[in-house]
């Protein structure tokens, strides 16, 4: 992403090959949606550090990329905001490929990812009471964050799981 390339509002973190729980959506389920960009994981650093709020959507979750992390943390200091579609937020860090297939590499669970965002608990939900969502409600609820970010509205984070469990977590960074 350029200078001169407008700061997209949402940015998905959508790459096919990429660790993800379940299937992705289809590249064609983002377009023509206004003011969404769809990154994958070598641009994904370069998106987030032009963007001062928005949302950052990860479809991949429990999955990130590991060397976007420094990157993913500054744009949630500075109050951007998080929709985690998938298993619990960042705690499977993956490695960029080092064979020449390309496979990526999935490091161990580890808890202290999520925990740096004070995220320090994740519980499963019964989703049988829960109508699915398509990809319209999703990304309607990641304006919403998005406009709490605009309005300083803080501690609001939406995590969706395959199968349509949803639940919602609290968090808050330190100095807001």
């Amino acid at each position: 992403m350029n200078e001169s390339t407008v700061s997209p509002s949402i940015v998905v973190f959508s790459e096919q090959g990429f660790p993800a729980i379940g299937s992705l959506l289809p590249d064609k389920a983002f377009q023509g949606v206004a003011d969404v960009v769809v990154v994958g994981a070598d641009e994904l650093v370069e998106t987030l550090k032009h963007m001062d709020n928005g949302c950052f959507v990860n479809l991949h979750a429990p999955y990130f990329p590991k060397s976007a992390w420094t990157e993913i943390v500054a744009f949630l200091h500075r109050g951007g905001g998080l929709l985690n579609v998938g298993g619990a937020p960042f705690k499977h860090p993956v490695r960029n490929p080092a064979d020449e297939h390309g496979d990526w590499i999935i490091e161990t669970e580890q808890t202290a990812y999520h925990q740096e965002l004070h995220i320090h608990e994740v519980l499963r939900v019964d989703a049988s009471k829960v109508a699915p969502w398509s990809h319209q409600r999703i990304f309607l609820c990641c304006v919403v964050r998005s406009l709490c970010s605009r309005w300083r509205i803080r501690g609001i984070s939406f995590h969706i799981r395959p199968k349509v469990a949803i639940y919602r977590t609290k968090w808050a960074l330190p100095g807001r």
